[in-house]
């Protein structure tokens, strides 16, 4: 019946929702079962190698899998339906989660290696050999439920004996982008609930990376924070001082770290906007057990990264800007905000005295231009790249390059939560700038 036809339909738009449009995928025997549909050792081909995940599963129960089996045929939006990916063998640690954002592949913790030198994040024989963690492969949950006019998506990834995280994602069930499970667009997002736990990967990561980049910990957990700020700034956003006191108390102790934002503006992340922007049009808290504080970022001005830098981390960057702070200083807490001559990160220091990268002419004096790609064909070969595309007559867009279409390209654009799909028409294309790849 219908449910056998299209078990291999469901089981492909199962893996190209979560892990996108980017990658082929080999499925072995996709078939129906008690729960709903299911496949095994499915294989995700990368250019530069694979990831195998042993089970595959859209679970729905079996009145749901009859039920859904007509929706899934007449795209229409399903109901209590749950992605299971199980014993996902990432030995290589890709960085395939754009549903989870900044999350480690193989830790399941957020920014995982930042401030770690050259690193940019680890496989989970890295974190085994490296940092004495008993890991075992990852398991992925996605699940959505209908919740009057919205859809309630929670996405959650473990990996067992680093730490675990939990996605909680309300958005709108009238715009639907999907052509099978009829799921809602990102651009509807309207509230966000984050949980971070840890399960000992923080501890084992600050003496490894005080080791490797050769600091005490308590220095390097000033170098993971300035190095977050780095990246942020890079997108024009800047967090406040209270939010990252929550912060970098998660980075000291562990534990579990909690967000819960809900959307104060009506702009859709679809739209061209910066991630200050976007982190913006949200509000909410922040909480580490007793301690909490407001979700709050300033939208400012992005600072771009200096020009050879796109195989650097944001802590060579800092390096190289003179950015990294110093920990024990009077103000521990604006110490990660602060360049070594006491200048707010994000300033450039010229002839001895700091200015800030706010305006064109500074930018042109201090920096050499950075490396565009001023056509189409040049910007092909960065497919499932991170890049910044500038338009004609219009607000540059950041994205991740997809490939080409009819009349243009398809970008991704993450935001908090999820991402959303948009074309870039071949005459609004101006050039793009790679960023670095930070896996």
């Amino acid at each position: 019946g219908i449910p056998f036809i299209g078990a291999h339909d469901v089981i492909d738009h199962a893996l190209v929702y979560t892990f996108g449009e980017g990658y082929t995928y080999d499925v072995r025997a996709p078939r129906p079962s008690l729960s709903g549909f299911q496949a095994n050792d499915v294989r995700i081909n990368l250019e530069e190698g694979s990831v195998l995940i042993k089970r595959v599963a859209v679970e729905t129960g079996l009145i749901g899998m009859l039920k859904n089996a007509y929706s899934f045929s007449m795209n229409k939006p399903v109901d209590n339906v749950t992605l299971v990916y199980e014993d996902i063998r990432n030995p290589e640690g890709y960085a395939l989660f754009d549903e989870i954002g900044a999350i480690g592949p193989s830790s399941a913790s957020i920014f995982e290696a930042e401030g770690c030198g050259e690193n940019n994040y680890w496989s989970e024989s890295e974190l085994s050999a490296s940092m004495g963690l008993s890991t075992t492969p990852g398991t992925m949950k996605v699940q959505f439920l209908p919740e009057g006019d919205a859809i309630v998506r929670t996405t959650s990834f473990t990996a067992p004996g680093a730490g675990s995280a939990t996605f909680v994602v309300t958005a709108s069930a009238i715009e639907t982008r999907d052509t099978l499970f009829g799921l809602p667009m990102s651009g509807a997002l309207r509230k966000l609930g984050m949980t971070i736990s840890d399960d000992g990967f923080v501890k084992a990561r600050n003496n490894y990376c005080a080791q490797i980049t050769k600091v005490s910990v308590a220095q390097f957990i000033e170098n993971h924070i300035a190095s977050v700020k780095r990246g942020l700034l890079s997108g024009g956003a800047k967090p406040s001082e209270e939010l990252l006191a929550v912060y970098r108390r998660f980075v000291t102790e562990g534990g579990e770290l909690e967000i819960d934002v809900e959307r104060t503006q009506g702009r859709l992340a679809g739209e061209s906007a910066s991630l200050g922007d976007i982190l913006l049009a949200f509000k909410g808290e922040i909480r580490l057990g007793d301690q909490k504080a407001a979700y709050a970022f300033e939208s400012v001005p992005p600072v771009d990264y200096p020009a050879g830098s796109n195989d650097k981390t944001n802590y060579q960057v800092l390096l190289a800007e003179g950015g990294l702070p110093t920990a024990g200083s009077s103000d521990a807490s604006a110490s990660a905000s602060n360049n070594a001559d006491g200048s707010e990160i994000g300033t450039v220091v010229v002839r001895g005295k700091a200015e800030l990268l706010l305006s064109p002419e500074i930018i042109a004096i201090n920096r050499v231009d950075p490396e565009y790609l001023t056509s189409i064909s040049a910007i092909l070969p960065f497919k499932g790249r991170r890049l910044r595309f500038e338009r004609n007559d219009k607000p540059f867009i950041d994205g991740y390059l997809l490939g080409p279409t009819k009349d243009g390209i398809r970008i991704r654009v993450s935001q908090p939560g999820g991402y959303a799909e948009i074309e870039l028409p071949n005459k609004d294309f101006k050039r793009a700038l790679l960023f670095p790849n930070r896996g």
